[in-house]
């Protein structure tokens, strides 16, 4: 009788004993034996394997083994999977959904979305890009975040507080339901 894993490392408590992979066993025909894989193994921090399913189908992750006449090989079945790690600047200025684990190879959408009086400017660290919404292939763990700036969006445009090229200079405000004043920096007058 031999148990197996796809990955290199895999353990399984098979009738108990915490035994390393592949392991061979002289078991007499119709005895009965427990074997139970563990649901994932650490590779590094940020990746690991995650049981997946039995070579029969099998996806429980304990399973009982009657010996037939004959010999046996059952090979249990591992995904690679990375983390993808997800952040806020400033932590007030908004949220960023998406993260968590992803097997290699699948396809991950990370949404920046601005708190109230903030704007979203753009994605860093693994990832740059100035698209809110990105749907990215998963190839090895990710550490993005997603920087927001003071400021609103009026009509689909993004106004930031501070000066620069394309940034308008000043505060918005509220008049009424559908009016706002912009007051710009000392010195430069007043749109109504």
């Amino acid at each position: 009788m031999e148990i197996t894993a796809n990955v290199p490392g895999a353990t399984a408590a098979i009738d108990g004993v915490v035994t390393t992979l592949p392991a061979n066993f002289l078991w007499y025909p119709r005895s009965t034996h427990t074997v139970f894989m563990m649901g994932t193994m650490p590779i590094s921090a940020q990746s690991r394997y995650r049981f997946t399913r039995w070579e029969d189908g099998n996806t429980s992750l304990a399973r009982q083994i009657v010996m037939p006449n004959a010999t046996l090989r059952v090979l249990a079945t591992y995904q690679t999977e990375h983390l993808v790690s997800v952040s806020a600047m400033p932590a007030a200025g908004g949220t960023i959904h998406g993260d968590g684990w992803y097997g290699e190879g699948t396809r991950a959408q990370l949404e920046a979305r601005p708190a109230s009086g903030y704007v979203f400017t753009r994605f860093t660290g693994d990832v740059t890009s100035s698209q809110a919404a990105l749907t990215l292939t998963v190839t090895g763990p990710l550490n993005v975040a997603a920087q927001f700036s003071p400021g609103f969006t009026v009509g689909g445009t993004a106004l930031k507080n501070g000066s620069g090229s394309g940034e308008a200079v000043g505060l918005l405000s509220p008049l009424g339901q559908a009016d706002w004043r912009m007051s710009a920096a000392a010195g430069e007058g007043e749109d109504r």
